[in-house]
C-alpha cells in the first residue's frame, strides 16, 4: 500500500520568504527612522507624515502576508482531508473514464458504450510501445458493454501486469466510425496527492 506524503505547497514557501523579507525591511526602516530622529535639526524637526505613511504600508503588507499564510494553511487542511477521504478507496474496485487498462493479477476489466447499433466492433489492446497484443470482436448492440481480459496475447502467452492502451473501433450501417466512450475498472493500490487533488 503506497500513500504518499503531502508536501508543503510552493505558495506556503513563498509566503514564508515574503514574511522574512518584510521583517528585514521593517528592521532596516526602524534603524533609519531612529538614526534620522537622532540627527534631525531640533529647530526644524522632520515631517512625520512620510513615516506614518510608510508604517501604514508596512502594516498593510504584513496583514496581507498573514492572510496568505492563513489561506495556505486552509489549502493544506483541504488537501489532507481529500487524501484522508481517498484512503477509504484503498483495496476497492473503481470505475473511471479512460482508455489505459490496468492488468492486475493477470486480469483486466473495462467497459465501452455504443451510442448506436454497430455492424462491427473490434477491441484492440496495445502495450506501452504501441504494439497490438490482443484483438477480438466486440458487441454491436446499443448500450454499455463489459469486457474481461485474461491478460493473454493472441498466442496464449500470459503478459506481465501493467498498463495497456485500449481502442474500440466500431462502424455503423453507413460505414461511418462510431465513437465509443471507454472506462476502466481497477483496484486502488495507492493514494497520491497532486495539484489536482488526491
Amino acid at each position: 500500500m503506497d500513500v504518499s506524503a503531502i508536501n508543503q505547497s510552493t505558495t506556503s514557501a513563498a509566503t514564508q520568504a515574503a514574511s522574512g523579507k518584510l521583517a528585514e525591511s521593517f528592521d532596516t526602516f526602524l534603524h533609519l527612522l531612529v538614526a534620522q530622529l537622532q540627527h534631525q535639526d531640533p529647530l526644524q524637526p522632520t515631517d512625520t507624515k512620510e513615516f506614518v505613511q510608510q508604517l501604514v504600508q508596512f502594516s498593510q503588507v504584513e496583514q496581507q502576508i498573514g492572510t496568505n499564510s492563513s489561506l495556505d494553511k486552509l489549502l493544506q487542511f483541504q488537501s489532507t482531508g481529500q487524501t484522508a477521504a481517498a484512503i477509504n478507496y484503498l483495496g476497492s474496485t473503481v470505475e473511471a473514464n479512460g482508455n489505459t487498462v490496468p492488468l492486475q493479477n493477470g486480469k483486466a476489466e473495462f467497459t465501452y458504450a455504443l451510442p448506436e447499433q454497430a455492424t462491427g466492433t473490434m477491441i484492440v489492446l496495445s502495450d506501452s510501445s504501441g504494439q497490438v497484443v490482443y484483438s477480438a470482436p466486440g458487441e454491436t448492440a446499443i448500450g454499455k458493454h463489459s469486457f474481461v481480459w485474461d491478460g493473454q496475447d493472441a498466442n496464449g502467452n500470459q503478459l506481465p501486469d501493467g498498463n495497456y492502451s485500449l481502442t474500440i473501433s466500431a462502424r455503423n450501417a453507413d460505414n461511418n466510425a462510431i465513437e465509443a466512450p471507454t472506462s476502466i475498472l481497477g483496484r486502488v493500490t495507492g493514494i497520491e496527492s497532486t495539484t489536482d487533488g488526491a
